[in-house]
């Protein structure tokens, strides 16, 4: 080998070839002398091109063996098998393949500068020069040139440019690619070639194909004619490929455009299309997304969704979902997303042709109200940080009707929930301090209603809140908050309640009284605390003192009565610790009793008042340690109680929590008078001297076996059907890896009894349980070389009926995805004695490597605890 500076490159092989190789030898023969070789080779000392004329045809190589990189090449496409590979790159799309493109070591490989400005080195067997300036090198070729590498049979060179022919087994490398061919035209100077019979390999990109012929261009880019483009394992049988005409790949933008193309499944053409963009890297790029097939034996019928990926900037993309039914029609949703250093957002919605589907998704025995109707939904939301200490935000979200989205769903994952929130905050805050923090906030809410069982909540035309806190040395702290609210709620929607017969939906008509009620409320909230700490335990005396006052509009007019509340709390604990060994393992052993005495006292005036934004918690565990029984500001709950608690934890050496155990329960002195409505089913009772005792259990049983529990006991009144147990739940998690998910729960909670109706949805008048109790079963397991399983059950209990079942399978191949789901399940929001269950179907295919990895939004998926769908 000799290396040759760039601008007497040329003229120096001369001088290799008549220094260094004999004609008709082998590198490493008897040297002839210069005198000699000049005789047989005289050559020229400028570059070595060919002149503008045609290229000598092409010689038959010479019988001599391939190199074992040459052969290597042709024979793995340097593709390397082996689990190591799959292991060192966790989270790859392609992490299911049983090897990968590896490029070999080489020198100059990581060269990083211009290579035109670096040496030339050549290698052969044999070399041979002409008078007219022309050189042959035959026998394993080898030219370097920086990042550059070109290996050949034979090697034919001309002095006018730099200009090179390759003839037989030719290998081209830059870094990230290799070409492989029958023959070569490649300027070393530019990298500029173009090869015939070529194969190709883009390693970074699990990329490879072959081409009638291939070129590659200075910058970088591959054009490609009669041509193909995959991403399976070399070798193997092909799950796919791109065939097209003309192909332009484009590594650094990570970009390819076909023309003619057709997608082909084992080898057989299945869509065409005249031009295709997608990508071969990271990058996003727009183009089609992989489609998803579903039914839906109720709502929609057979389902086809074509989603289309527009990047329409770095920062902006958009999402364009054409999807037909067959029982509905037609819908097209849009998404577009947008992101900046400062704010970011996204606008989502979608819109359907005249709904075809005459009779109610819910019950086939009522017309739809929505037939022969264009439906839609708009969501926007949008936040900004304009300073340091000042941001806002803006939500919109709204649709034609409240069952758009259990009639038509979305494919951006948009979940129902309701209410639709449209509103505007802006903040304004202090910057980071230990010591002392304040914010201020000023804003307009609306609240829209699609749900059928609850009342229209009351919204905000204006919403002022300010508050901040106080730290001082020792640990004495305040906390402050002052609001003002003004509510609205519009009379067309009078909801009276949940309905008489126990339903599932609610009951509307005329109402009045005080859930009529419209006005402001100015709130203000001071809590001042000093907490005593010490390595064993703590004592934290604390003085709360909320006050109310209203500016009541419709329904009674006027100034609502002012409260002005106090609130007494003294909470303390003690931390007492042992070290042990069980089995040779240490561990840390704690033991935290807790207790905590809260007294407010009475004031009767406030249970008149309207309720806004109120409504009485359900009892647990956490319940005992606050001060007040009611979220929301419109109700401050009297009491004088005492709360007790014993807290146990078993702590690994290195402070990792095994096993932790709670249970507590409150001891009341007076009994409780103000009220937020009728009783709280699962509340406290007011006139119990005790509360249910609360228990918690969080158990780390093994490495990936987490065991928690929550319990509700009532110590008073014992329902002899149901137990002294109000409410429990228990689940049991086996995770050992993101792959390998098993769930089993159990939930009870105490409900009233609800009057059972026929099929025909007319009231029995029997009584029955309209307790909650179910049993949740879920799971994600690998079954068979690749094959993935998804299963859920879910049953109810108290109605003996199956909530939900759905059973799917995944084969996440080298290449590909394909997912098929299959799902029966009942809609919660309908009536229990009515409600019926529905059939789903979906398929989706995704082909790895040609765009993005098209992530499902089927329920069952995220209905798994636990399981990332990566």
């Amino acid at each position: 080998m000799a290396a040759l500076s760039p601008d007497r490159r040329w003229a120096a092989l001369c001088l290799l070839g008549m220094g260094l190789l004999a004609n008709s030898a082998t590198v490493g023969a008897e040297q002839v002398s210069p005198a000699e070789q000049a005789e047989k080779s005289p050559v020229q000392g400028a570059a070595l091109p060919f002149a503008d004329k045609e290229l000598k045809s092409a010689q038959p190589p010479s019988a001599t063996a391939l190199s074992a990189t040459v052969q290597q090449a042709f024979d793995t496409l340097d593709w390397r098998l082996g689990a190591v590979l799959k292991a060192g790159k966790p989270g790859s799309r392609f992490a299911q393949c049983d090897g990968a493109f590896r490029e070999p070591t080489r020198p100059g490989i990581n060269f990083s500068g211009d290579p035109s400005t670096q040496p030339l080195s050549a290698e052969a067997n044999q070399s041979s020069y002409t008078v007219d300036g022309e050189a042959t090198l035959k026998g394993c070729v080898v030219l370097r040139q920086a990042y550059r590498q070109v290996e050949s049979d034979q090697v034919w060179m001309n002095q006018s440019t730099s200009d090179v022919r390759f003839s037989g087994h030719v290998v081209a490398r830059e870094p990230g690619v290799m070409l492989l061919g029958d023959k070569a035209d490649i300027n070393m100077a530019t990298g500029e070639g173009q090869l015939d019979n070529a194969r190709y390999v883009l390693h970074e990109r699990h990329a490879h194909g072959q081409a009638a012929t291939a070129q590659h261009l200075p910058d970088g880019v591959l054009k490609l004619h009669d041509a193909t483009y995959t991403t399976c394992a070399p070798g193997s049988v092909c799950f796919w490929q791109l065939s097209g005409s003309d192909f332009r790949l484009n590594p650094q933008t990570g970009q390819g455009m076909g023309k003619h193309v057709t997608i082909d499944l084992f080898g057989l053409p299945v869509f065409y299309l005249p031009w295709m963009y997608f990508p071969i890297g990271r990058q996003r790029q727009s183009g089609f997304l992989y489609p998803s097939f579903s039914y839906e034996s109720r709502s929609t019928g057979f389902s086809y969704a074509q989603p289309y990926y527009w990047n329409i900037a770095p920062n902006v993309d958009a999402t364009f979902t054409p999807r037909l039914s067959s029982a509905r029609g037609a819908v097209v949703e849009g998404q577009l997303r947008y992101l900046d250093h400062s704010f970011s957002g996204q606008v989502e919605g979608g819109y359907t042709t005249p709904d075809q589907q005459k009779a109610d998704s819910n019950s086939r025995e009522l017309s739809n109200p929505y037939y022969r109707q264009s439906r839609w939904y708009l969501k926007f939301n949008h936040t900004q940080q304009l300073s340091d200490y000042w941001d806002y935000r803006l939500q919109y979200a709204d649709s034609s009707d409240r069952a758009y989205f259990s009639d038509y769903s979305s494919q951006f994952g948009t979940v129902p929930v309701s209410p639709l929130r449209q509103e505007a905050y802006s903040r304004w805050h202090s910057r980071a301090n230990p010591s002392y923090s304040w914010h201020f906030s000023v804003g307009h809410q609306n609240l829209v209603n699609i749900s059928e069982r609850n009342d229209l909540p009351y919204s905000r035309d204006l919403d002022l809140t300010a508050g901040g806190r106080w730290s001082a040395a020792g640990g004495f702290d305040v906390n402050y908050e002052l609001s003002y609210i003004d509510f609205q709620r519009p009379l067309d929607w009078q909801y009276k309640g949940p309905s008489s017969a126990g339903a599932n939906l609610g009951s509307w008509g005329p109402g009045g009284g005080v859930g009529q009620v419209t006005g402001g409320r100015l709130s203000a909230k001071t809590r001042m605390k000093y907490r005593f700490s010490r390595p064993y335990g703590y004592l934290e005396p604390a003085v709360t003192v909320r006050s109310l006052s209203y500016n009541l509009e419709r329904g009674r007019e006027g100034r609502g009565l002012s409260v002005l509340v106090p609130t007494y709390s003294l909470d303390s604990g003690l931390f007492a610790e042992r070290q042990a060994t069980v089995f040779g393992y240490p561990f840390t052993h704690t033991l935290e009793p807790r207790a905590r005495y809260v007294y407010t006292p009475y004031r009767a005036e406030q249970n008149n008042n309207p309720l806004f934004d109120t409504s009485e918690s359900l009892f647990s565990y956490a319940s005992l340690w606050r001060d007040d029984r009611f979220s929301g500001s419109d109700r401050v709950g009297d009491t004088h109680h005492l709360s007790l608690g014993l807290s146990s934890r078993i702590l690994g050496s290195a402070g990792s929590e095994y096993l932790r155990a709670s249970v507590g329960q409150m001891l009341f002195f007076e009994d409780r008078r103000v009220q937020a409505g009728p009783p709280v089913v699962g509340g406290v009772s007011y006139d119990e001297q005790t509360s249910p005792v609360a228990a918690q259990l969080s158990w780390k049983v093994m490495k990936n076996l987490r065991l928690s529990q929550d319990w509700i006991y009532n110590t008073h009144d014992r329902d002899q059907k149901r137990g002294a147990s109000e409410a429990y739940s228990t689940t049991l998690q086996y995770r050992p890896d993101s792959d390998r998910v098993f769930n089993v729960s159990h939930r009870f909670r105490q409900q009233p009894d609800r009057i059972k109706k026929d099929g025909q949805g007319v009231s029995t008048g029997r009584l029955v349980s309209g307790d909650i109790e179910q049993t949740d079963v879920s799971a994600v397991w690998p079954v068979y070389r690749g094959w993935k399983m998804f299963a859920r059950w879910n049953y109810d209990h108290t109605n003996k009926r199956r909530l939900d079942r759905a059973l799917g399978l995944e084969r996440d191949g080298c290449c590909y995805r394909i997912r098929l789901i299959y799902r029966r399940w009942i809609d919660l929001q309908e009536d229990v004695d009515l409600a019926r269950a529905s059939n789903d179907f979906f398929l989706q295919l995704t082909l790895k490597g040609l765009g993005g990895m098209g992530r499902s939004a089927h329920p069952l998926l995220s209905q798994i605890s636990g399981y990332d769908d990566h």
